[in-house]
């Protein structure tokens, strides 16, 4: 370095000059380099500090967008969770089955630990579970999640009642249900809970219920919304449920119900058919609905009967008529119907509900009422005509043979033949008197243990004018002796013979087939009285019984037959039962109870 200064010091002035210029602009010129590389490095700075602003700016952007996809994917995914749970639920046919499934998927879905519907008596005392999941993390309880007390719950459950939500993401002491509901909850180690109102048919009636046990709830708010959706089709389902079971009972009663019961709209077109209508009617219930009462009762009884009926009730008029109808397979029956008008939500009577009941036990009944009020009259009547006539019609005999006796050689021919004639009509009278003290008196007499195979048996011997022509079948099983007027007895068989005779008058074929059986289960003695004779118009059949009814030439019945033969019946505590067929024949059918099962096979 001394050199050098001593080589500049040694240098012309001139050219010192020169050089210290040359150093002067070299060393601005290096400045100005230097300064422009320093604005350089702060412009570099600059785009650097903008640079890292951008890219924070877009890792927010990328983050928030990352997050809302994130979000709309949860949305998407719980949205199709609620769809999926809710057709489930719509079509499934096991409720219970499809709400437990519903409450396993949202369950894992939002990471609860439990989920559970309980439903709330009226009184608020206790909690019924309906259904419920637990996680299968053994951490976790099985057996907390029973019928529970309302007090679980606490204050929170007239929040429920009043529809408000209940959602604790963390539960402290200060959180909790309070008193013995706090307790049972911190008994189960509970740490976030959400309540959810279940409304039923309009009113609060159970609670949806998910909860966390092992860690703190990981549901966020943005969630609630949703559950609320979920909380809603849940509703919706059990009020399905709840309705599908009261008209499953409703349906069951109905169906079980011996009364027939429709539902007619105002085309006259059924609508709704029980089982005992189908039943009569030996159609399936596919055949009833969609037809015509036209169709099903035939177009004369219905524009004959029952249309006026009908329209009255669409009128909004309660309808009552009986009448008879046949119905296919069976003899006419009596019938009581009842129609009812149905109001549909406006007011406007757009159906009627028919019921239909099978009276004709009843009118049976009250027919033999009847009957037998009559018979106790004319019995008393019958008892007292034919003491005041027995006696004068016996004078009144004796004396016609004495009459004809004594002037047998002094009589012409015809006035014999009157006095003949005057004795059979007196004797016919007698036999008259006969029946009718018969008809009063049989009551009264006593019984004696005999064998009504015996008495069939002896009445045929007996038999009876035309009985020469007639094919008579017996086929008389073994049966036990029982308590029998012999006489009454042999008179009912005589008296069933005589009418079968009169019945195959002008028939082709004359049949008559006596059966008999004992039927031991119900302890009765079954005899049947069957001929292949003209057979009983149905418009006759329940008069047949009634005394002096008969259908014979005058002269050639007096009408008792059929009333001894039932009287001597229910003296003996039997009934009788006519099966006939116009043109093809009747069947009497007697049946008589024994004393005991036991004594029969004793004796």
């Amino acid at each position: 370095m001394t050199e050098k200064m001593d080589k500049f010091t040694k240098l012309p002035l001139e050219n010192k000059y020169k050089l210290e210029k040359k150093i002067e602009e070299r060393t601005a010129e290096l400045n100005m380099e230097i300064n422009k590389r320093r604005k350089q490095q702060e412009a570099m700075l600059n785009i650097m500090e903008d640079l890292d602003a951008s890219n924070k700016i877009l890792k927010k952007e990328v983050s928030e967008r990352r997050r809302a996809e994130a979000k709309i994917k949860h949305r998407l995914k719980f949205e199709r969770l609620i769809a999926v749970s809710s057709a489930r639920l719509a079509v499934s046919g096991d409720v219970k089955q499809a709400v437990y499934k519903a409450l396993r998927d949202m369950g894992n879905f939002i990471g609860a630990d439990r989920a559970y519907i309980f439903t709330l008596e009226k009184n608020d005392r206790k909690l019924r579970k309906f259904s419920s999941w637990l996680t299968d993390d053994n951490r976790v309880e099985t057996g907390n999640l029973t019928d529970l007390p309302a007090s679980v719950f606490g204050d929170w459950l007239k929040k429920i009642r009043e529809g408000r939500i209940i959602k604790i993401k963390k539960l402290t002491r200060t959180s909790s249900a309070g008193g013995i509901g706090g307790k049972i909850l911190k008994s189960q180690n509970i740490k976030s809970i959400l309540l959810f109102p279940l409304d039923i048919r309009e009113k609060t009636t159970a609670l949806l219920g998910f909860d966390n046990v092992i860690e703190e709830a990981s549901w966020h708010t943005d969630d609630i919304p949703l559950l609320r959706i979920f909380s809603n089709i849940l509703s919706k389902a059990m009020e399905q449920n709840e309705l599908k079971e009261e008209r499953e009972k409703y349906e069951f009663i109905i169906n079980t119900s011996l009364e027939m019961q429709t539902l007619i709209n105002r085309k006259y077109i059924y609508e709704a058919a029980n089982t005992a209508f189908c039943n009569a009617m030996k159609r399936e219930r596919r055949d009833v609905l969609g037809k015509s009462v036209s169709d099903i009762w035939g177009k004369d009884i219905f524009d004959e009967v029952i249309k006026n009926h009908l329209d009255r009730c669409f009128e909004g008029e309660i309808v009552n008529y009986q009448d008879s109808f046949v119905l296919p397979g069976k003899a006419s029956l009596f019938y009581d119907i009842n129609m009812y008008p149905y109001a549909d939500s406006t007011g406007d009577v757009n159906r009627a509900v028919v019921i239909t009941h099978d009276i004709s036990d009843l009118k049976k009944m009250e027919q033999h009422l009847m009957r037998q009020s009559r018979l106790a009259s004319i019995g008393k009547l019958a008892a007292g005509v034919a003491h005041e006539l027995n006696n004068p019609l016996t004078a009144v005999i004796t004396f016609l043979d004495l009459t004809a006796a004594s002037a047998r050689d002094r009589l012409k021919k015809e006035e014999a033949e009157n006095l003949s004639k005057a004795k059979s009509s007196a004797l016919r009278m007698k036999k008259i008197i006969r029946d009718l003290l018969a008809f009063s008196r049989f009551k009264h007499e006593e019984k004696k243990s005999d064998n009504i195979n015996e008495i069939i048996k002896s009445a045929v011997k007996l038999g009876n004018p035309g009985m020469e022509s007639i094919t008579l079948k017996e086929e008389l099983k073994k049966v036990p002796d029982f308590p029998i007027n012999r006489e009454h007895m042999v008179s009912l068989f005589l008296n069933l013979l005589s009418n079968s005779i009169d019945a195959m008058e002008k028939s082709r074929k004359k049949n008559i087939i006596i059966s008999s059986e004992f039927l031991s289960e119900s302890g009765l003695i079954r005899i049947c009285f069957a001929d292949s004779g003209q057979g009983i118009k149905p418009d006759i059949a329940d008069k047949i019984f009634d005394p002096f009814f008969t259908l014979k030439e005058t002269g050639k019945g007096t009408g008792l037959g059929l009333s001894i033969v039932h009287g001597i019946v229910k003296e003996h505590g039997g009934k009788v039962e006519v099966n006939t067929s116009v043109m093809e024949g009747t069947e009497f059918v007697l049946t008589f109870p024994v004393k005991s099962i036991n004594e029969i096979y004793a004796r």
